[in-house]
């Protein structure tokens, strides 16, 4: 075998694996990107399941105020409560009408609520541009209706290559 006639076949060899491997690296990029879109929209998925569910909670254990339509909110309410002050903190020490526990559900779902080194991140923290409703079919809200929760934010489409922001809506049924 003549040396001279392999003169730069291994440097060729090492620019076409040098090729090989810098695509694949760039589809193992483009995967860990796709990985961490679809991560980001479970969270979100999560807390509103969540939040949900934690109000839902709290419609049940207040059947005074659900009886009173107290807990009935609408999205543009949603979006205002968090302007207003604080509603009265309902705990063992401190106690609320029904009335005010629902006040307090709603705004301690929407907002968060701080107390000494207690800390609760609502909506407004945890998910972008949410909005709030509860409601019931067939009118105001009693006993007897089942209520709906619906939880409603943006979140940037991973589906298509444009990547505009769509509304994803969360609804949680319940029976008080």
């Amino acid at each position: 075998m003549n040396i001279t006639k392999q003169k730069g076949v291994s440097l060729l060899e090492i620019l076409i694996a040098v090729l090989v491997l810098s695509v694949g690296l760039l589809g193992l990029g483009g995967l860990q990107l796709r990985a961490l879109k679809s991560s980001n929209d479970a969270h979100f998925r999560t807390v509103a399941s969540l939040l949900a569910a934690d109000l839902g909670d709290r419609i049940r254990i207040n059947p005074e105020g659900v009886a009173l339509a107290a807990y009935e909110i609408s999205e543009s309410q949603s979006t205002s409560i968090c302007e207003n002050t604080a509603p009265k903190l309902c705990t063992q020490s401190n106690t609320c009408s029904a009335s005010e526990l629902a006040t307090f559900d709603l705004y301690q779902i929407a907002c968060g609520v701080t107390n000494g080194n207690n800390k609760s991140l609502g909506m407004k923290n945890l998910l972008p541009n949410a909005t709030l409703s509860v409601t019931c079919t067939g009118g105001t809200c009693d006993a007897k209706k089942e209520h709906t929760i619906t939880l409603k934010w943006e979140q940037t489409d991973n589906q298509d290559a444009d990547n505009a922001v769509q509304i994803r809506t969360l609804v949680w049924s319940i029976l008080p």
